[in-house]
């Protein structure tokens, strides 16, 4: 980093270390420094945007953990797509052992179909964590669905194409999925929750981005549409989190928050008008001039209601899996940010665990993620893993990093294709209109 925060608030209550417990392993005794991980992943992320914002006081949530613990950029992969990189987050390993590459993978009849969990070839961490009985929450992450059996629960990244199935007109895409959650039962507790007319979700967007038009068309190629999308998924997960969060107690909570990526896809231009090589006209700039900031803003507020979940005892980590540049896609007229081809560094922020406040970290890589949260919650760290413990808590004075040859026995799947839906046509529209499939 170039630059530090120059105004961060000072203090984040519940993000200290006290006295270890102790986990037997081996015949080893260690302490593991946490009993609880909370993961929360912010697509797109970049410290360009966020550190003006919490320098101004419109991140205050982010600000306090970086005030109260480490922050720094991240190494990513490329291509620099979503699906690739957040399977690597969530496992230590690079695309070519994780086995997700893409957005899309040939199916059974050789046509382009979104990437499903069964393409993943090894244990993720939440896997891992359950095979450990640590139980686990993991709400919207990416490439969730089929939804499979964890220790706690999940949610996967569909839940929500059912309901907007019905809310925004879709309905020829498609009907309901089986395996949303896990448990099964989770699925109709949490559509219960969601029921309900559209107006308190109108009324929250408007008054989020005032820009917005007063009638925004149902095209998924409209940017303000889009945008309107990805306002009502973020805020339906983490409606749903709270709902899994009040049910029982969780080892690790991993969310997925997608507001800031579809924002920068889409607005990036009217956040950095400097770098674009036209004159942007005053009204479109003017509609368009605040929508990032604002989506950042709201990342950060769900944020802040995560990290009511630090107690003593606890690692917050939030992390981007890439950052943005100024960029056209050919394919895609009204992208104006971009990352595919870049690899832009994501964020991340560290908060407690006995982490000194203001850290500046070395710069890491995505693939660091799952070493260290094993590490923190004293489990060891696979040999075959890409990534390694990060050095601001392997310095931490605790126990050393204990390693293991490998987790995997059987391969989970060798030759997995991806399952076709009933969404996967209204799936493929929305990442062609992003600019991703380059003809695919």
């Amino acid at each position: 980093m170039q630059t530090r925060p120059t105004r961060l608030v000072a203090a984040l209550g519940g993000l200290v270390v006290a006295t270890a417990i102790v986990l037997g392993c081996a015949g080893e005794e260690t302490r593991p420094l946490v009993d609880r991980v909370v993961l929360v992943g912010v697509d797109g992320l970049d410290w360009s945007v966020a550190r003006p914002l919490m320098e101004q006081g419109r991140m205050p949530n982010l600000a306090r953990l970086a005030a109260q613990g480490a922050w720094g950029e991240l190494d990513t992969l490329l291509p620099t797509y979503s699906p690739n990189i957040w399977a690597s987050i969530a496992t230590g390993k690079l695309p070519r052992k994780h086995g997700i590459l893409d957005f899309v993978a040939p199916g059974p009849d050789g046509k382009p179909v979104p990437v499903t969990s069964n393409a993943r070839r090894v244990k993720a961490l939440w896997n891992l964590l359950g095979e450990a009985a640590h139980p686990v929450a993991v709400v919207g992450w990416w490439t969730t669905w089929p939804a499979e059996p964890v220790l706690g629960a999940m949610v996967s990244d569909r839940m929500l194409f059912n309901r907007f199935n019905v809310w925004f007109g879709l309905s020829r895409f498609g009907q309901d999925l089986p395996a949303q959650t896990y448990p099964l039962e989770l699925e109709e507790e949490l559509n219960r929750l969601l029921r309900g007319p559209r107006d308190s979700l109108d009324a929250a967007f408007r008054e989020r981005f005032p820009g917005a038009p007063e009638e925004i068309r149902e095209d998924l190629h409209d940017p303000w549409y889009e945008l309107y999308l990805v306002f009502a998924r973020d805020r339906a997960y983490a409606r749903m989190l709270e709902h899994v969060l009040k049910k029982e107690e969780h080892d690790l909570v991993a969310f997925y928050i997608n507001g800031p990526d579809i924002a920068s896809h889409y607005f990036w231009k009217h956040r950095f008008p400097q770098e674009w090589p036209e004159r942007i006209p005053e009204n479109e700039q003017q509609a368009g001039r605040d929508v990032v900031n604002q989506a950042y803003a709201y990342a950060d507020e769900l944020i802040g209601s995560l990290t009511a979940l630090a107690h003593e005892r606890c690692l917050v980590i939030v992390v981007s899996d890439h950052g943005f540049v100024t960029g056209e896609r050919p394919d895609s007229p009204n992208i104006s940010g971009v990352h595919w081809n870049a690899a832009p560094p994501g964020v991340i922020v560290m908060a407690g665990a006995g982490i000194a406040p203001g850290t500046e970290l070395e710069r890491g890589s995505v693939l660091d993620l799952t070493p260290t949260i094993l590490h923190s919650l004293g489990l060891p760290v696979a040999r075959d893993m890409d990534g390694q413990v990060s050095s601001v808590v392997e310095a931490l004075g605790g126990p050393a990093v204990r390693h293991v040859d490998s987790y995997e026995g059987a391969a989970r799947s060798l030759d997995a294709v991806p399952i076709p839906s009933a969404h996967d046509e209204a799936i493929i529209e929305r990442l062609r209109a992003l600019g991703y499939l380059d003809g695919k």
